[in-house]
């Protein structure tokens, strides 16, 4: 029965290895007239080995036969296994010449077509054909690919990235088959774990640490192939050097869940002698074949600064030649230590610099100096520091030890001192350590001094303006600077502020500077006068004397926030009054001869605006130096005392008994830059037009907004007038009527008209009627209501504003809001009917009288 070794694991790409045992596949050959040339009486046959012809279980001179060149028998001797035949014994042991020999030698046998070889990916399978491995071992072996491409018959086959690949064999005699299988995994080993971080520094013989795990085929038995660690040191002399090692032979393995950790130490033979960087990879193996190396990162920066994908190819770095690897080698980014002999030195000392945590950078040293901190002094070394070794005590600043020391994971060559009191802007300290520090390798310090750190702090500059904060002048404004050191000549730049096209953003316009004058130690003043109204900017810089530090207040550039921006130091320039809105005015007029005169400076607050008409005038109030009133025939009268206003913009007047036609304001205004100018308008009264209440031949159901002037009946529809009959309803009175006597006048029960009530009105005309009907006046006056009883009530429309037409609609259920009435009709006078009134959609009308149906007395109120 023939049998098979196992491959458990294989991987696509890879190879699978196949060997079948069958010992009686293992045929010889039967040898018949080779030809050979003897010498000596001795030569040698092709097919060896030599084995038993006649069946006696013995190799000798009866299982070969010879004949010389003229096919007579020669003697043989000795026959030999390897293939030699001695002839003998007498004349045939020393003849030379050709010879012609019969025996049965051993061959390589093949399998031929009973090896077939399947996948899932490749169901049919090929067949592949195994050679013995020598003569008589009756074991065959072979190879072929295990490809992602189609099946070479043969050589390849298609496997799928988890597949299972199954081996045949068929024996002829007995007839029987075996079969055996191995399973395909592309899966590469995983790193974790990996020490020490990448750019850390070590000394010359430094250790890498490392998890490796695979969870497929795992790592397999022989981990001294598994699991490798390439070093690559690029000395700083320029000897540099490449090697690799075997962790389990050199280093040091211990299992873990699914793999192992790994440590490896750079041997000492292999040390860097001086300054260097030593990149290195690590390489695992698993069962199946897959590779993986180690890749710090799967992106690198490109030539524009861009990060991009550059994943590792493990399998082509592994086969490369690995030499001479300092970078990443087929997108395999190594890790880097920093090989470091060299102790630490104190490169620099500013004061005022920071660590600024409001910083988005991991570097975030803040060395500017107009953002200084008068208690901090940075010290600078030349490499990176052990943070753990840095005290406060290492440190002395003007021999006095500072409060903290502190250094951070963005830039560990920076130590920030934090002293115990502020530091004046000029200071240039001595900064000395006076104790030990340590670099990231070990290295030691313990002496190094500044005897005058650098100035790092900024002049303050405290700035105000003439006037206050956003102060008005319609003249030139002062600038007053102050400084906290002895700084040159401050620059105060002025800017208009101008419409950036962004809301609530401004853009600052062509700067203006100005030298500030020096008006006592350390103060100075400057002025301008601007070219035209609107809001400035003031921005203002000078330098200290010792370092040239520059300090700034305000903002220089645009666009600024003036919804949100406090740091900007603005003022506005105004040289002119905005002209009043004088109301009723003479276009419009009033028809009230009580009104109230107003006269609104709005446009004072509005007199620079930007494009989208958002206001940047923040002075809108103005003082009324005088103000009179002239109607005509008369003599002006002064209204001033007589003002009254609650945001000094809008003033009111309440007139009296002003007749119809123009009457002259006059008032004189101060705004709060100073400016001052008087300004005429003319308030027009006119005559009020009466209402005119539309009728139609018939009866006609109608009502009055408001109460006439006149209420008499003969006056408010006189006897000239077509109308013949009017009547009225009262709930309680009933109805009551008028008609006209011979002289055209109404006699009868109803003899006045108001707003009270709707009338009938009968008339064989379209004439109108012209009512002259007040508006309400102001002061004591009550807005009118309507009673209602229970039950049907005769209905008006009441006009509370004075200014509705006849079939101006108001709203039904607002009309009737808070009463409980529940039907509402109203009359036709063409159709002769009777239209229903839909109390939550629908419309009542000026001038048109109504049935109104209520469950329960109440008012209405218009």
């Amino acid at each position: 029965m023939p049998t098979s070794d196992d491959q458990d694991w294989g991987r696509q790409g890879g190879t699978a290895y196949l060997e079948v045992e069958d010992s009686d596949l293992d045929e010889d050959l039967v040898v018949t007239g080779e030809d050979q040339m003897a010498s000596n009486g001795r030569f040698y046959v092709a097919n060896v080995p030599v084995v038993d012809r006649n069946g006696d279980t013995f190799l000798n001179e009866r299982d070969v036969d010879v004949v010389d060149g003229n096919n007579s028998p020669l003697d043989v001797n000795n026959v030999s296994a390897d293939g030699r035949i001695d002839l003998g014994p007498g004349a045939d042991a020393s003849y030379s010449g050709p010879v012609k020999v019969n025996y049965k030698g051993a061959v390589r046998n093949d399998t031929g077509d009973a090896v077939k070889v399947r996948s899932q990916a490749d169901p049919t399978g090929i067949t592949v054909t195994l050679m013995e491995t020598k003569p008589q071992s009756g074991v065959f072996y072979g190879m072929i690919n295990l490809t992602e491409g189609n099946s070479v018959e043969g050589s390849g086959l298609k496997v799928g990235k988890n597949d299972v690949v199954t081996l045949r064999y068929s024996d002829a005699d007995p007839s029987r088959t075996a079969s055996k299988s191995l399973k395909v995994e592309t899966t590469a080993p995983v790193f974790s774990e990996t020490s020490p971080a990448h750019g850390a520094a070590g000394r010359a013989n430094p250790e890498v640490e490392f998890n490796v795990v695979d969870s497929r085929s795992g790592l397999g038995d022989d981990e001294e192939e598994d699991i490798q660690v390439i070093f690559f040191i690029d000395n700083a002399d320029g000897a540099d050097q490449s090697e690799e090692y075997t962790v389990a032979n050199d280093g040091s393995l211990t299992g873990i869940d699914g793999g192992f950790h790994a440590r490896q130490r750079l041997p000492n033979n292999s040390a860097a002698e001086s300054n260097a960087t030593v990149y290195w990879w690590a390489v695992a193996t698993d069962a199946a074949g897959n590779v993986a190396v180690s890749d710090r990162s799967a992106k690198v920066e490109n030539d524009d600064g861009d990060e991009v994908s550059d994943p590792c190819d493990a399998q082509g770095f592994y086969g490369s030649d690995r030499s001479d690897t300092s970078g990443g080698a087929y997108g395999c980014q190594p890790y880097s230590i920093k090989i470091d002999n060299d102790d630490p030195v104190i490169s620099a000392a500013a004061t005022g610099a920071f660590w600024d945590t409001d910083s988005d950078d991991d570097d975030k040293t803040n060395e500017d100096p107009t953002k200084a901190k008068a208690n901090m002094v940075l010290v600078k070394f030349n490499e990176s520091l052990d943070a753990s070794s840095v005290e406060a005590s290492d440190f002395e600043v003007n021999d006095n030890t500072p409060v903290s020391a502190d250094v951070y994971g963005g830039n560990k060559k920076n130590v920030f001192l934090t002293v115990s009191a502020d530091l004046a802007p000029n200071s240039q300290p001595k900064v000395e350590l006076v104790g030990q520090v340590e670099d990231l390798a070990g290295n030691r310090q313990t002496s190094g001094k500044v005897d005058d750190a650098n100035d790092g702090i900024a002049p303050t500059l405290t700035v105000s303006l003439e006037g206050g904060m956003r102060p008005v002048t319609n003249g030139s404004v002062k600038v007053m600077v102050s400084s906290d050191e002895e700084v040159g000549t401050p620059s105060v730049a002025f800017q208009k502020v101008e419409d950036s096209g962004e809301e609530s953003m401004y853009a600052l316009g062509f700067a203006t500077n100005v030298d500030a004058a020096l008006t006592s130690a350390r103060n100075y003043e400057a002025t301008f006068t601007a070219s035209g109204p609107g809001l400035y900017n003031v921005y203002v810089t000078a330098a200290d004397a010792t370092a040239g530090n520059t300090g700034k207040t305000g903002v220089s550039e645009g666009p600024i926030d003036l919804s949100d921006d406090t740091k900007a130091i603005l003022f506005e320039f105004d040289n002119a009054v905005g002209e009043p809105m004088v109301m009723p005015d003479d276009e419009t007029g009033s028809d009230n001869s009580d009104p109230f005169i107003t006269i609104d400076f709005a446009a004072e607050g509005k007199e620079y605006m930007d494009n989208a008409g958002v206001d940047l005038d923040s002075y809108g109030k103005v003082t009324v130096v005088s103000a009179s009133l002239k109607s005509p025939d008369m003599d002006a009268m002064d209204i001033a005392d007589s003002l009254a206003t609650t945001d000094n913009v809008i003033f009111l007047y309440k007139a009296s008994d002003l007749a119809k036609g123009n009457h002259t304001v006059k008032v004189k205004a101060m705004d709060a830059a100073g400016n001052e100018k008087e300004f005429e308008s003319t308030v027009k009264i006119v005559e009020r037009e009466p209402f005119s209440l539309k009728l139609k031949p018939g009866w006609n159901l109608v009502s009055l907004p408001g109460t006439p002037t006149n209420t008499s009946l003969n006056a408010v529809i006189p006897a000239d007038h077509p109308a013949s009959t009017i009547l009225s309803y009262d709930a309680e009175a009933g109805w009551t009527t008028a008609i006209r006597s011979d002289d055209g006048t109404w006699i009868g029960t109803l003899m006045t008209i108001d707003a009270n009530s709707a009338y009938w009105i009968q008339t064989d005309t379209f004439d109108p009627i012209a009512v002259d009907i007040p508006r309400i006046s102001a002061g004591t006056s009550v807005p009118p209501t309507i009673s209602l009883s229970a039950g049907w009530n005769f209905v008006p429309v009441t006009d509370v504003s004075g200014s509705m037409n006849h079939g101006d609609a108001v709203s039904a259920a607002e009309y009737f809001s808070g009463t409980k009435v529940n039907r509402v009709y109203t009359f036709n006078t063409l159709m002769g009917t009777w239209d229903n009134v839909d109390l939550d959609d629908g419309m009542v009308m000026v001038g048109s009288g109504y049935w109104a149906h209520a469950s329960d007395a109440g008012v209405i109120a218009p």
